[in-house]
């Protein structure tokens, strides 16, 4: 039988209490701590004071039958219904209908988080993401002061990651102060050690003058530093936190240690509006200076030499491998006798902990060969720990180029560039969406699309030029755009005048856009050099492809016609070489490439015997 009872606790009798009887037993009138007049009974000794809790307990017996005693609470009501629940709770289990998460709700987080932790290593996740979640959720938890699974509250979540978020003070620079020393810096960030800021000055380009305790800095440096650290996180950083506590609530859930997930509401912010680092993807001829850079220069870095940079530059480049995956590459990692020539990470290594091959071009294989003449099977190919500090290595290549680190817009060129860089140039030359989410091995094409392809002006443009002209124009804009295209002084047969005349005539209806090659008569007769193939006319009434030459290889509809047919030359012509000598117009030499920049440059027509004109044609 469950009863309610407060505890009885005896204390010494009070200084200055007054000896009473009460109902025939001898109790003592004193003072409590509160000022107020008590009395209580006295023990049968009569030198201490009989007393009771102020919290009422209950007495019951568990499923056992052992008598078990619980604290439940300073009301008497509210104690009442805690016993009857603990009761409920034993007539259910001795019916078999016990609660399944009353213990795990005993057990503190932080313990719950260290089975957690267990869990992904067990999973095969590598050491630093599992030592990095752990370290979110840990933060999440200590800043909300949650200690129970009852304690985890969405809200509290959300007020935590938006404290974070917001930016500290910023003390105030003294006014026409222009230099600082070491300790006036460290007042000015907030007590951040100069010690942690050299790369961060290195990679921003910020001046300081002097070594020691006689190094300055100047005012526009210290304000630059305060704009870099005295920030709260970016959106992208709290969408990681909020990440990793979501995934540890939502294991709570699937191993049965609760019985919802509290946080199911909580939802990640949309981190474009607050961009901190953001990648750019860089062009070709970019491309081509840095690894000429790198092969040409002769300080290391770390343990890499500039002709190693300048390969590992190039198979990052043609094959979109981190850092990490192109650190465990060895010898034996790639197969340049095959009929298709491939590199391959192990999925020990590969962030999606699967085995990646990536194809070869012919141009890197024929490079490969020559560099890893000689090695050993098993060991890296690029050894040490460079690619720890991947970001500060490219940096250092990019400056000897010639190539700014942050251009106008802020984007950065880090290592993971180049990894932007070779998706982006998938997407450029043509390749389906779908190959190129299967060569940059991501689970999902929106990322592959929307975050790694970057878009250029004129790759927009070019979406655009088809559509219809809205605004009419008058006799004033027609003279203006033939002035501005030098065909005010021609007629509409000249203009057009690579075409068959019975185009010309419009005899026979356009399907589709019509070219021809600018072969003059006289060229042969003159000396002059053959001309480049180029578009020479349209028909007024053709819109569009037709459908068979919009299915031919490497056709963008995106891309204006001429494009098109370069796009079509790349496919029919064969690849372009990477690590090629290119000779330019004035004799000088290019070392280095991309597979797609020799891809734009005009080829010659041959030079034809002039034919005579047929009879009744124009010649």
């Amino acid at each position: 039988m469950a009863r309610l009872f407060r505890q009885p606790y005896t204390r010494p009798l009070p200084e200055g209490a007054q000896i009473v009887t009460i109902k025939g037993k001898p109790h003592a009138r004193f003072t409590d701590d509160d000022g107020r007049t008590a009395t209580a009974p006295l023990t049968k000794k009569g030198d201490r004071i009989r007393l009771f809790s102020a919290k009422w307990y209950g007495e019951y017996r568990d499923a056992d039958g052992t008598v078990r005693r619980e604290p439940l609470s300073t009301d008497k009501t509210a104690a009442q219904q805690l016993l009857a629940e603990l009761v409920k709770k034993v007539e259910l289990g001795r019916a078999g209908i016990a609660d399944p998460f009353e213990a795990h709700r005993k057990r503190p987080l932080t313990d719950h988080l260290d089975d957690y932790r267990r869990y992904l290593e067990a999973e095969g996740n590598c050491p630093e993401h599992v030592s990095k979640t752990c370290a979110r959720i840990r933060a999440i938890l200590d800043g909300c002061r949650f200690v129970f699974l009852l304690d985890l509250a969405a809200e509290k979540v959300s007020e935590f990651l938006h404290r974070l978020r917001r930016d500290p003070p910023r003390p105030a620079l003294s006014p026409g102060q222009e230099w600082f020393t070491p300790r006036e810096l460290v007042a000015a960030l907030g007590g951040v050690r100069p010690g942690r800021l050299a790369r961060l000055m290195r990679r921003e380009g910020l001046a300081a003058r002097g070594n020691g305790p006689a190094r300055r800095y100047p005012r526009a440096t210290v304000e630059a530093l305060q704009e870099h650290v005295l920030r709260g996180i970016g959106i992208s950083t709290s969408n990681g936190y909020l990440t990793a506590l979501k995934g540890f609530s939502r294991w709570l859930v699937e191993k049965e240690r609760t019985d919802r997930d509290r946080l199911v509401s909580l939802s990640r912010l949309n981190a474009e509006t607050d961009k901190r680092h953001e990648r750019r993807a860089l062009p070709e001829p970019e491309l081509q200076t840095l690894l000429g850079a790198a092969g040409r220069s002769l300080a290391p870095f770390l343990e890499l030499a500039g002709r190693d940079r300048m390969m590992l530059y190039a198979v990052a480049m043609t094959t979109g491998y981190r850092a990490s995956e192109l650190a465990s590459l060895c010898p034996s990692s790639f197969a340049l006798d095959d009929d298709t020539p491939t590199a391959a990470v192990a999925a020990a290594y590969s962030k999606n902990r699967k085995k990646s091959v990536q194809p070869l071009p012919p141009d890197v294989v024929l490079a490969l060969r020559h560099y890893l003449a000689g090695r050993p099977p098993h060991s890296p190919v690029w050894p040490g720990v460079w690619h720890k500090d991947a970001a500060e290595m490219l940096r250092q290549d990019l400056a000897a180029a010639g190539i700014p680190y942050r251009d106008e817009a802020g984007r950065v060129a880090d290592f993971h560039a180049l990894r932007h860089s070779y998706i982006t140039l998938l997407e450029r030359s043509g390749v389906s969406p779908k190959l190129a989410q299967e060569l940059a091995r991501h689970s999902d094409i929106r990322l592959t699309m929307n975050v790694y392809t970057h878009a250029r002006l004129y790759d927009l443009a070019g979406a655009v030029d088809g559509l219809p002209a809205l605004l009419p124009a008058g006799p004033a804009d027609e003279a203006q755009a033939l002035a501005a295209t030098g065909t005010e002084d021609k007629s509409p047969t000249e203009s057009v005048s690579g075409l068959p005349p019975a185009y010309l005539r419009r005899e026979v209806p356009c399907d589709s856009v019509r070219a021809a090659e600018t072969d003059r008569g006289d060229s042969a007769s003159t000396g002059e050099p053959s001309q480049t193939l180029k578009i020479a006319g349209v028909e007024a009434d053709c819109d569009r492809l037709r459908l068979a030459e919009r299915k031919l290889p490497g056709q963008d509809l995106n891309l204006d016609i001429e494009s098109q047919n370069l796009l079509c030359y790349r496919y029919t012509t064969g690849y372009q070489p990477l690590l090629v000598t290119v000779s330019s117009a004035d004799s000088q030499t290019v070392r280095g490439g991309c597979p797609r920049a020799a891809f734009y440059r005009q080829r010659q027509t041959p030079t034809r015997t002039p034919q005579p004109a047929r009879k009744g044609e124009e010649s």
